[in-house]
């Protein structure tokens, strides 16, 4: 909205400001990457334990999230002749999606990477090429998505594919 944004306070260590017109919290300052990883991480085993409160919502996003983007992935595949492929799921472990790749059939093999460890540990990978990377909301996740491309990209075949969302804000802008 092109407001400035005011202080809004510190939680868990992290310095927050406000934009008063849209009511949006942000971080001040994106932590060292260190950091970043542990919030993460313990957000993601937050979400899921038996103290969350959105327990209601976890069990929908299978039919209404994950089996969307599960068939935009095996729909493309087909158009590309891909048959069974090895995956690379780029994500905050643990991922509700893992569960998904790994029982529906259409791929040989699913690896599952953290996406701060790739970022971290760019080159190679112990298990080799895979011919496909899925990145649900992890550009957002990282100082350095161009990094995070990079890395992902060495890890696929030359004609590998990369099925990428990322979160978009809800703010309209102005026109």
């Amino acid at each position: 909205s092109g407001t400035r944004l005011e202080p809004f306070g510190t939680v868990e260590g992290f310095e927050y400001l406000r934009c008063r017109d849209s009511g949006s919290v942000l971080l001040a300052d994106l932590p060292p990457s260190e950091d970043w990883a542990r919030l993460l991480s313990a957000v993601s085993r937050y979400r899921h334990s038996a103290e969350t409160f959105h327990a209601g919502i976890a069990q929908t996003r299978n039919a209404h999230v994950y089996g969307p983007k599960l068939e935009w992935i095996r729909s493309a595949l087909r158009m590309q002749y891909l048959d069974h492929p090895r995956l690379l799921e780029v994500v905050t472990p643990p991922s509700d999606f893992t569960a998904l790749l790994n029982e529906c059939g259409a791929f040989s093999h699913v690896t599952t990477v953290h996406e701060m460890d790739l970022v971290m540990s760019p080159q190679g990978s112990p298990q080799g090429h895979a011919d496909a990377a899925v990145l649900f909301e992890s550009l957002d996740r990282v100082d350095d998505p161009a990094a995070l491309l990079a890395a992902v990209r060495e890890r696929l075949t030359p004609d590998g594919l990369i099925f990428i969302t990322a979160l978009v804000s809800s703010v309209p802008v102005p026109g």
